[in-house]
């Protein structure tokens, strides 16, 4: 597989240049992390460096070029943080295009070195059509979905939702992102989306309230350690009628349901649980904030691992 030919080639380089790993506890060391990104046949490859520069950088590039065989781009990423981000702000592009591209369920796409793409191309395409399933499907006899993207990356998932959707807004963080996901969206003849580039508790009520409430669909696709507080804020405020909540860590998944739901709640920084009576419709539980869960499933994203990746539906009962 590509992979152990990338991890094959990382050690002989390692070797060859006598680079140092990286230590969390001393924070000393050089390498810290490879990250990989495929698309089709293309890939994108990040040295993660607690410095500024790699020594004999061009070997490696020889060796990817002999394991990958495929067109690659190859960057250096400054990381000098004592914390366990993986990358830091500072990318230098060694080679190549600088971006992936591939096509999609009929959309094509482009990804840079910071943007979000799935790792498992097989399971991506069930997840993405579970989730756009159940975003997308009617609410009661509203008509217009308006579907807000939170946490929209590059864009792909957004396109697939604008294809069954009246109006889609994709809300990112990161600017390089958003530039992808307009270009997707130019590339593939979409019109119905707006991206906006911004964090999302900030715009998301407002997003929300101007798209209608009764007809408003939000999808959750954030990082491994879930929903900041003042996401979930926003969400409380806003009171979508349907959320799609994709998470790839089911710790932070059920800390979330359990906050929105209203099962949990904050008390000052902490998490505790909420007193309430349980209230069932259906032998459904009906959770305190009115919120139902509709559907749950996990997807082996990670094969071979213990991680899982998880899509859970809560429905507004008002």
């Amino acid at each position: 597989a590509w992979c152990e030919g990338v991890i094959k080639a990382l050690k002989k380089y390692a070797a060859f240049a006598n680079l140092s790993a990286y230590d969390e506890a001393s924070g000393k060391g050089l390498l810290r992390h490879i990250v990989v990104k495929r698309a089709g046949n293309e890939f994108i490859v990040i040295l993660v460096i607690n410095g500024n520069k790699i020594p004999q950088i061009n070997y490696f590039v020889q060796l990817l070029e002999e394991c990958l065989k495929q067109p690659f781009s190859l960057f250096i990423n400054v990381n000098k943080r004592q914390d366990n981000v993986i990358l830091g702000e500072q990318f230098t592009k060694v080679c190549g295009t600088g971006f992936i591209r591939d096509e999609f369920k009929g959309i094509t796409y482009t990804c840079g070195p910071q943007s979000f793409i799935q790792v498992n191309e097989y399971v991506k395409g069930r997840l993405y059509c579970k989730a756009v399933e159940l975003a997308t499907a009617p609410l009661g006899e509203n008509q217009g979905l308006n579907v807000i993207d939170a946490y929209c990356g590059a864009g792909l998932l957004t396109a697939l939702l604008a294809n069954k959707s009246e109006r889609v807004t994709g809300i990112e963080i990161v600017p390089e992102a958003i530039e992808s996901a307009k270009k997707l969206a130019i590339e593939n003849e979409i019109k119905n989306v707006n991206f906006i580039c911004a964090p999302c508790e900030e715009v998301l009520p407002e997003v929300i309230g101007s798209a209608g409430r009764e007809n408003s669909v939000l999808v959750l696709d954030p990082p491994r350690k879930g929903l900041d507080r003042k996401i979930v804020e926003a969400i409380l405020k806003s009171r979508p009628r349907r959320i799609v909540y994709i998470s790839c860590s089911p710790q932070s998944l059920a800390r979330d349901v359990g906050l929105i739901g209203g099962t949990l709640k904050y008390d000052d920084k902490n998490i505790v649980k909420a007193e309430y009576s349980a209230v069932y419709e259906n032998s459904i539980p009906k959770l305190p904030n009115g919120y139902t869960v509709k559907y749950l499933r996990g997807f082996d994203m990670f094969a071979q691992c213990k991680g899982v990746e998880t899509i859970c539906e809560l429905q507004l009962e008002e």
